[in-house]
């Protein structure tokens, strides 16, 4: 499924309805469903956390092999202590490893960005805890960033 992301205020203007136009005829030749979505579709958390995590998406500072064993580093955490809030880990993380205040929860945006954890968008990051999120494995992730493409 093709969706486009509009502010709804845009949908008012011409130029931009034609734009949308021939995007929804484009996909439609290709028999691809295609959807817009504005913010008021989109709750308030979903669009945080969407926030968050959008520009982790562009950024490819971390290697896969490190992404990788930051996965494994979390999903060590994860069973220490499955009580504790995602963030309280990375904190933890800091800490442990004498890491500038942080860099852990760095570490986290990249993976959940990077679709090595999955999560319900709709629930805010901070409050996320290890039961909340669903580990991928390499192929689902290439899997999952072919359907966002």
């Amino acid at each position: 499924m093709a969706i486009q992301a509009k502010y709804s205020s845009d949908l008012e203007k011409s130029e931009v309805v034609e734009r949308l136009e021939l995007e929804r005829r484009y996909w439609a030749e290709k028999g691809i469903p295609w959807a817009i979505v504005t913010e008021r579709e989109v709750s308030k958390t979903a669009f945080a956390n969407i926030q968050w995590l959008y520009p982790a998406q562009s950024e490819n500072e971390l290697s896969l092999d490190e992404l990788d064993n930051y996965q494994k580093l979390y999903l060590h955490e994860f069973q220490r202590d499955p009580g504790r809030t995602l963030t309280t880990i990375a904190q933890g993380l800091d800490m442990a490893y004498g890491l500038e205040p942080g860099q852990a929860l760095y570490w986290l945006r990249q993976l959940l960005a990077q679709h090595y954890f999955l999560f319900d968008i709709n629930k805010p990051y901070r409050v996320l805890k290890p039961v909340d999120i669903a580990i991928t494995l390499q192929s689902q992730r290439q899997e999952v960033l072919r359907a966002s493409r």
